[in-house]
């Protein structure tokens, strides 16, 4: 979440978790529905080993509202989180020691209740995702991200999605060693 100003007084502020664990929350969104805040991120005991997905409402004191976690799914790394009608979509990528990297679209109700997934894999080679941005009010995406295949140098990738994450088109890139599409942003049309 954005650092606040060192001039803004604290509204609030919170300590909580297992504290042989570390919680680094790397993503949220405001609930349209009570304006309460949902947070994503990243649970685990040593970086980078056994990641677990946690999600967290808390409502406008800091008290949390609902907690919950998701282990086993094989994450690196939790991205975004996207609103959509009715809940909220999950953008993370995933891949383990013999297992080549995916990424890993999440769907989920206000309540945090896990509704269904997709993993995207490139047709060879490892995905690493950098982006995801709804288009058209969430009935559909476009996603970033980068495709090592064992070639010379990774490339780029443009996903569009529909709106339960299936492929509509993948457009590649070869932008160099040091470039890549990392970001994306709706313009309008």
């Amino acid at each position: 979440l954005a650092a606040p100003n060192d001039t803004s007084p604290t509204l609030w502020s919170m300590d909580d978790g297992d504290r042989n664990l570390v919680d680094r929350f790397v993503a949220g969104l405001v609930d349209p529905a009570d304006q309460n805040l949902i947070v994503a991120g990243e649970r685990y005991y040593d970086e980078g080993q056994n990641i677990g997905l946690t999600l967290r409402k808390l409502d406008g004191r800091g008290r949390t509202v609902w907690d919950k976690i998701y282990n086993n799914k094989n994450f690196e790394a939790v991205l975004k989180v996207i609103p959509v009608e009715k809940g909220f979509t999950l953008l993370a990528n995933t891949g383990a020691p013999k297992i080549a990297s995916a990424v890993w679209i999440g769907f989920f109700d206000n309540s945090g209740a896990h509704l269904k997934e997709k993993a995207l894999k490139p047709p060879k080679g490892a995905l690493k995702g950098f982006d995801m941005i709804p288009l058209n009010n969430a009935k559909s995406f476009l996603l970033t991200g980068q495709v090592t295949d064992g070639g010379e140098a990774p490339y780029t990738v443009l996903y569009r999605l529909d709106r339960n994450a299936g492929v509509v088109s993948r457009k590649s890139y070869q932008m160099g060693l040091e470039n890549g599409l990392l970001s994306l942003s709706a313009a309008k049309g």
